[in-house]
């Protein structure tokens, strides 16, 4: 990956904007993030659901970023004292929390660091493969 850091509008990025994160290592795994705000260096981005479309082999999904925000499990409000039952009443589910994350890139690509393992391109459009959920998905 490119490390020079470059500013959303250098690099043609915008609000509504999509990038795409592929990872795995037996099964291939799609992420996609939406660009919620712009700072001087970076993105704001929040975690996106996907969509599934259409596929031709059962072992593959074709996916493109959903209608919504990804979500997160927040299960702090529960206790070891509590039964199944009472653990699901507690638990709550939040939209994904908002990250700053910083640009890195030039003319031929624009992307940030996800994780430890894992970075993320602008999303062409072009709908991304990744292993069919009977596949180990």
């Amino acid at each position: 990956m490119v490390s020079t850091a470059v500013s959303p509008a250098s690099v043609g990025v915008a609000v509504g904007d999509f990038f795409v994160c592929s990872w795995g290592y037996d099964q291939t795994n799609v992420d996609f993030f939406k660009v919620v705000a712009l700072t001087p260096k970076g993105v704001k981005v929040q975690s996106w659901t996907s969509a599934r479309l259409d596929s031709e082999h059962a072992s593959s999904d074709s996916v493109v970023p959903g209608e919504v925000p990804a979500t997160v499990t927040d299960w702090s409000a529960c206790t070891s004292e509590m039964d199944f039952w009472q653990r699901k009443e507690a638990k709550v589910v939040r939209p994904a929390p908002i990250e700053t994350k910083r640009l890195r890139g030039d003319a031929s690509y624009v992307g940030f660091t996800v994780n430890s393992f894992s970075s993320a391109s602008k999303w062409d459009g072009t709908p991304r493969y990744q292993t069919g959920a009977g596949f180990g998905h």
